[in-house]
């Protein structure tokens, strides 16, 4: 079969000329519904979107095709000119330029699945930044490469949110509010990642075993990666039931993975109240070979002339959804400061991190700051953010204010 490079002009109007018909519109016009309404022989097209909103966006077709030949084929896709409307039933997580899946219902077309065109850009393919998109291979199969880590491109940790939510386990209430929120998992060996013990729950096994998150590859494969966490809920030593997600696409070891909940018979109580999709978020972008604690500490220090803020720490916590760290305290009586910490640099070092100084009064501009190069270090973790000029926030006026703030776990 010959290679096929995309359609000319006279394939796309072709093309362009069939879904219109499809859709009961004369040459020209921009319907959003189809002439028929929801029943057998409905027709699923792949579209892209071209303007997002909360949860109903605008797109255009796309007329997708691939060599037929046993292999990895990179499909082709051509844009059918034409705007409509979809409403999205999953969420609010896409964004132009993701191709999606889309069905007519009730005279309307319909999102019923995304992350088609995910590559692990992380950029403008939907679904929590990108899911899927690489393989168990990119990290070396997780065993070799960096003295902590699985691979070199594996991440050392990852995190995700269960958000919040109500309910009770029976006779282990507390252990809902410690399944709720943000979590993190941490590489172990080989392929496994585990959590911090969850020790408001019940334990079960051999004690002390308090139960926590465990993240595993179970093939060198994009897919069976499974995210659980066992439960014993009613205090017997026993784990009765379980959570568990898994990953509907293929499993990128270096980007945001979607996992979906799977609900067995054994599913705790509360089913129902746990999030059924949610974005495995890869972890500390700096520092890779560290296992970066989910709460640090920064500890500012007086240079010059800021005597009343020297001593002062704020407590920082990570937070999943912008996978930085953030905290606010009081820098001087009367003035509170918000710190933010964070890395963009795939595989950066210490020196790549930033941290943005906001005073809640601006009594001064503040400002986004790097550690000292020569003197951070990401084990044990120390960055020093020195020299900041807080002129004004001193309680007293004066000039030439400054201070240093250094982040420790």
């Amino acid at each position: 079969m010959a290679d096929t490079y995309g359609f000319d002009r006279e394939g796309a109007e072709k093309i362009a000329r069939v879904v219109r018909q499809a859709l009961a519109s004369s040459s020209g016009e921009k319907s959003h519904r189809r002439a028929d309404v929801s029943g057998p022989g409905n027709h699923v097209a792949v579209a892209k979107i071209v303007e997002a909103g909360g949860n109903t966006h605008k797109f255009i077709f796309v007329a997708g095709e691939y060599d037929e030949e046993v292999g990895t084929n990179t499909p082709t896709f051509q844009e059918v000119a034409g705007e409509y409307f979809a409403h999205d039933l999953c969420g609010d997580s896409l964004e132009v330029g993701d191709r999606v899946w889309i069905v007519d219902h009730n005279n309307q077309w319909w999102i019923i699945d995304r992350c088609t065109d995910a590559t692990g850009s992380m950029a403008g393919e939907g679904c929590c930044g990108a899911c899927g998109g690489g393989t168990v291979a990119s990290c070396q199969k997780c065993l070799d490469g960096g003295a902590r880590l699985g691979g070199t491109n594996a991440q050392n940790s990852w995190s995700f949110d269960l958000g919040v939510w109500g309910g009770e386990m029976p006779d282990d209430a507390g252990c809902c509010e410690q399944l709720a929120g943000s979590h993190f998992v941490y590489h172990s060996s080989s392929c496994i990642w585990k959590g911090i013990d969850l020790d408001h729950c019940n334990q079960h096994g051999a004690s002390p075993a308090y139960p926590y998150w465990n993240l595993e590859i179970h093939e060198l494969t994009p897919f069976n990666v499974i995210l659980s966490v066992e439960l014993d809920q009613d205090g017997d030593g026993i784990a009765e039931s379980k959570v568990e997600y898994w990953n509907p696409y293929p499993w990128c070891c270096d980007c945001a993975n979607t996992m979906v909940l799977k609900c067995p018979v054994d599913l705790p109580t509360g089913c129902d109240l746990f999030p059924c999709e949610i974005c495995l978020l890869p972890g500390p972008k700096c520092c890779a070979t560290n296992n970066l604690n989910v709460q640090l500490t920064a500890t500012i220090t007086n240079t010059s002339g800021c005597a009343c803020a020297d001593a002062r720490t704020v407590i920082l916590n990570y937070r999943a959804a912008t996978q930085d760290w953030f905290g606010s305290g009081t820098f001087c009586d009367g003035h509170e400061v918000d710190l933010t910490l964070s890395c963009d640099v795939d595989g950066g070092g210490c020196d790549d991190f930033r941290l943005e100084v906001s005073f809640q009064d601006a009594c001064n501009s503040g400002g986004t700051f790097q550690p000292n190069a020569s003197s951070c270090s990401c084990d044990p973790l120390s960055l020093p953010f020195e020299g900041l000029a807080v002129d004004g926030c001193c309680g007293v006026a004066s000039t030439g204010a400054t201070v240093t703030i250094t982040i420790t776990e």
